[in-house]
């Protein structure tokens, strides 16, 4: 049998995913207020889908599920979570 070759990670590799994450950022950081809060509802629905729910920490029952931008002001929905552990809006 062949030798097993350790992994050793590129030195660069931590400096080039810091940049990345910094491009990252940035792009957020231009992004429409609206479009920002359509992001962080995407990423609801991928921790529920995950099976992670963002849960209202002064009211256990209920569960972050929606975020809307109207008049100016950014609103959140969190609706209540029935006893079977489903949301209801």
């Amino acid at each position: 049998m062949g030798k097993i070759k350790r992994f050793r990670p590129n030195k660069s590799h931590g400096q080039q995913q810091k940049n990345n994450i910094a491009d990252a950022t940035q792009v957020m950081r231009q992004l429409p207020v609206p479009a920002l809060l359509q992001c962080i509802e995407w990423q609801l629905g991928i921790l529920k889908e995950k099976g992670i729910e963002v849960v209202d920490w002064d009211n256990k029952d209920k569960v972050l599920t929606q975020v809307r931008f109207v008049g100016g002001k950014a609103y959140y929905f969190a609706g209540d979570k029935d006893p079977g552990g489903n949301i209801e809006n």
